[in-house]
């Protein structure tokens, strides 16, 4: 098989968003879908990251599982669970231009929420758990990004960083599934998408080689201020290439 720059784009693709996955502990979907937008199309981008995801956070979530806490993260699980069918519904039936300008304010929006690390009040109800995760759901069905509406409520917990980083990973793993599961059951899985899959794997080996390495040298916090500052570049690239 040849190898061309398209595919060499791919892999690299992956690199840079896997590494930035262990580094920060989120962020997969948000940098590498963008990106795989232009060369693949959404439909066949949307299933491809959805799976490379699942691997990426199944072994970050090793590592914190300790500091897991179910009944903490329950709220979460089960309504995005009922949120991303509706997700995937929307990618298949809903205009690609709509769900691209939707992706770019998504990822502008947790940008700026980012940046500006807000205080959020503590959110003692389940049902903002409920709620949020059901948007979280939504979104990681359609984009493969049900980071900002979880990290939200996560944040409102006043969680330890360890609970922090492996309650997320461990809602993200058991979204992960049910997106995953849900593609398949809508054939999203095309020739196409697993020849990407393929492609993708020794961007994925490396990126979280680089990612576990890099830890030891770059602090945390600088490295979430630049990935920021990118996907606030790419969101705005989104919204402003379809609304002008």
């Amino acid at each position: 098989m040849t190898i061309t720059e398209p595919d060499i784009i791919v892999a690299c693709i992956f690199l840079f968003a896997v590494t930035v996955q262990t580094l920060a502990g989120f962020g997969l979907g948000l940098v590498a879908l963008p990106l795989l937008i232009p060369l693949l199309g959404i439909k066949t981008a949307a299933p491809v990251v959805a799976l490379v995801n699942l691997v990426a956070i199944g072994l970050i979530f090793l590592r914190y599982r300790h500091a897991f806490r179910f009944k903490a993260t329950k709220p979460l699980i089960i309504a995005g669970a009922l949120g991303v069918p509706i997700g995937v519904w929307g990618v298949k039936n809903i205009p690609e231009p709509i769900t691209l300008t939707a992706l770019g304010f998504l990822i502008l929006g947790y940008s700026v929420y980012a940046f500006a690390a807000p205080q959020i009040p503590r959110m003692r109800s389940a049902l903002w758990g409920y709620g949020l995760g059901f948007i979280s759901g939504i979104c990681g069905g359609a984009y493969n990004s049900s980071g900002p509406a979880s990290v939200v409520y996560a944040h409102s917990q006043g969680w330890s960083q360890e609970t922090f980083k492996s309650n997320l990973q461990g809602y993200f793993i058991l979204n992960s599934i049910v997106i995953n599961l849900t593609h398949l059951l809508n054939h999203n899985y095309t020739p196409t998408a697993w020849s990407t899959v393929a492609l993708a794997i020794p961007g994925t080996v490396l990126g979280m080689i680089l990612g576990v390495t890099l830890s030891h040298f770059i602090g945390g916090e600088l490295f979430r201020r630049l990935v920021l500052i990118l996907l606030f570049i790419l969101g705005l690239r989104l919204i402003l290439s379809h609304l002008l």
